[in-house]
């Protein structure tokens, strides 16, 4: 008897730090659980996401909560949700390093480098509004960069500073000086967006199995 073809959901994931592999190993226990699903996931940023989404070439996107945030025809659930600690990342032989009492009023003239729009919708607005919270002078020198690699690079070869969670440069923090802006938490919400309706339960069940996995970082 000829079996009939295996519906195809495509997923597309952002880059979410240390969550990333947790979330990728999900998926792929997704996979194994609904055999009679052709489950597909592929990197992408959020524009691409939202362009696929939009073109019913996507079903589902994994990102930080934020870079949606005023993407009201979306359908989300939530998936994880912790308050990190922003910090300051440089090159440990930056010349700001070795100050004492270093505050985020000291990067205020330094170049900073944050994610393209191309990759983040909000870095930079994120970063600008690091700055304004702790009443310090938004700085005015910006470079881009087209991934979390490159721009981790140019920290660590001192082309640029930045401001962000304490979690983004995980696997590389001991090449790089940090220190936490004091008092400064921000959320680090994860979500699953999907447009249409008869995603609704595919997406709930896919979000159910990934909060479960992610709860360890609840502890954390």
């Amino acid at each position: 008897m000829h079996k009939g073809r295996k519906k195809q959901i495509r997923i597309g994931m952002e880059d979410v730090g240390n969550c990333s592999e947790d979330i990728m190993n999900g998926i792929f226990a997704y996979r194994e659980k609904y055999k009679d699903l052709d489950v597909e996931v592929e990197m992408m940023s959020p524009r691409s996401m939202l362009v696929q989404l939009d073109s019913g070439n996507l079903d589902l996107g994994i990102l930080y909560g934020s870079e949606f945030d005023m993407r009201n025809s979306l359908r989300c659930l939530p998936l994880h949700d912790r308050h990190v600690k922003i910090c300051m990342f440089m090159a440990k032989n930056h010349p700001l390093a070795g100050k004492k009492d270093l505050t985020i009023g000291d990067l205020s003239e330094e170049t900073i480098g944050i994610l393209s729009p191309d990759v983040s919708f909000d870095f930079r607005r994120q970063v600008c509004g690091f700055f304004e919270a702790s009443g310090a002078a938004v700085p005015k020198k910006f470079k881009e960069f087209s991934s979390r690699r490159d721009l981790e690079i140019a920290l660590i070869s001192g082309g640029c500073v930045t401001i962000v969670y304490e979690t983004m440069f995980i696997d590389e923090k001991h090449k790089l000086f940090s220190k936490e802006v004091q008092g400064k938490f921000s959320s680090s919400r994860i979500e699953v967006f999907w447009k249409k309706e008869d995603m609704d339960t595919k997406a709930r069940s896919l979000a159910d199995l990934l909060k479960e996995r992610l709860k360890k970082f609840d502890q954390v």
